[in-house]
């Protein structure tokens, strides 16, 4: 059931990615969205990410694999934006099956797109604050761009502790 799911989704979502960069609207989408990316410590081409995440879980996953692949995105990030490709996947999932299975009220739309969308921003933050936690050492600055959002390096694995 998985290769009849995943297959088709990660075999399109490579060409429309590369396609995306050929063409420049990557960069265009990276300047648009990353200001508002860099809320969680992520760079505008992770947009691509929440963008093909809305269409189909798995195009999300093969976005995020895509970015990692290519060096755009690191370990850190890939674990927050993850939890966030998934909710807003069920996020448009969610909205669909509410406003039409179950036949809710308009009035009620606005409302639960808004929560809908808050609750998958929340799962970023909470990615940030979880790798944050859990990956850095206090008080022990770091290069880069992960200095500005975490204030940290990450942990020492075994082998660097003995050197």
């Amino acid at each position: 059931m998985a290769l009849f799911t995943l297959a088709p989704a990660l075999i399109m979502m490579y060409p429309v990615l590369l396609i995306l960069d050929i063409t420049g609207l990557m960069d265009l989408l990276s300047r648009i969205l990353g200001p508002v990316m860099g809320l969680w410590g992520l760079p505008g081409e992770a947009s691509v990410v929440l963008i093909s995440g809305m269409l189909n879980n798995a195009a999300g996953v093969a976005a995020i694999a895509d970015l990692f692949e290519r060096g755009v995105l690191d370990g850190y990030q890939v674990a927050i934006i993850t939890p966030m490709a998934w909710m807003i996947f069920y996020f448009i999932q969610n909205i669909a099956r509410i406003f039409t299975v179950i036949g809710t009220a308009k009035r009620y739309y606005v409302p639960i797109f808004v929560i809908s969308f808050i609750t998958c921003m929340l799962v970023g933050w909470l990615g940030l604050i979880f790798v944050h936690l859990l990956f850095c050492q206090p008080g022990q600055p770091e290069e880069g761009r992960r200095q500005r959002i975490f204030g940290c390096r990450p942990l020492e694995t075994k082998s660097e502790r003995k050197a």
